[in-house]
């Protein structure tokens, strides 16, 4: 019988850490959230040491899937060292793919880690719509695990009550924006040419101009006040500004 799944751990040969930063951790995302959704992607998740992801795919398309990746982590952060051959697990049934799926989301707790609480290196936000790089995880997810629930995702989350909050954002919470609106699209920052860095600006000073002066949030934002006044005239989509004020919400009380 054909196996439901795959899942895939990954390492470098000498076992040094790949996501040592926020920014890698979220360029590390990209190389997996970027990969051809053919791949049928629906969780991975960086620890320390070692990267797992799990994927809807035959056993020929689940090797497929870590070479493009590896590949892509080798181009894009430089790790130093190469790839050991990869870890490709069958996974037998939905029994299998549920505890599969939540040993990977969980595998922080599994090894005792809080380097990465908000699963910068993990599609945690994208099924949460916490990110905006990938929600076509969560159409995955949704298709290959239905009983998977929102309440279910967020017992992965250090302080899942701050989402739940439905208020308005204040100015205590504005100096976590600039780095909320990077996270939420999956960026190092905000500065930057990429179309995803100025939609990440847009949606910052979307968010902040109605708590504080231009010149105010240009200085908390690390953005001149002309630009500042530039970008206020940009639409920014609900389903961008929700992702940016959730990021917001998990860095601050």
């Amino acid at each position: 019988m054909e196996p439901l799944a795959h899942h895939i751990i990954s390492r470098l040969v000498d076992d040094r850490v790949i996501g040592t930063t926020p920014a890698r951790r979220r360029r590390l995302a990209r190389c997996f959230l970027e990969r051809d959704r053919r791949f049928r992607l629906v969780a991975f998740r960086a620890v320390d040491t070692h990267l797992h992801s799990l994927v809807i795919a035959n056993r020929e398309d689940a090797g497929e899937f870590a070479r493009r990746v590896e590949i892509s982590i080798q181009n894009s952060l430089r790790p130093g060292a190469p790839f050991s051959t990869p870890n490709i697990k069958p996974v037998g049934g939905q029994r299998h793919l549920r505890n599969a799926f939540e040993y990977i989301l969980d595998q922080e707790h599994h090894h005792g880690l809080r380097t990465d609480p908000l699963h910068d290196a993990g599609n945690l936000p994208d099924l949460l719509g916490l990110r905006v790089l990938a929600p076509w995880t969560a159409t995955e997810v949704r298709r290959y695990l239905p009983r998977v629930r929102r309440s279910d995702l967020l017992e992965h989350l250090p302080d899942p009550q701050r989402l739940i909050a439905d208020e308005s954002l204040g100015l205590g919470q504005l100096p976590a924006l600039a780095d909320a609106a990077a996270a939420a699209l999956c960026l190092p920052g905000i500065r930057g040419r990429r179309p995803e860095a100025h939609l990440a600006r847009a949606a910052a000073v979307a968010i902040g101009r109605d708590l504080v002066s231009s010149a105010v949030l240009a200085t908390q934002l690390g953005l001149s006040t002309r630009t500042v006044q530039r970008l206020s005239s940009v639409e920014v989509s609900e389903e961008v500004l929700a992702a940016v004020m959730g990021q917001v919400r998990l860095r601050t009380p």
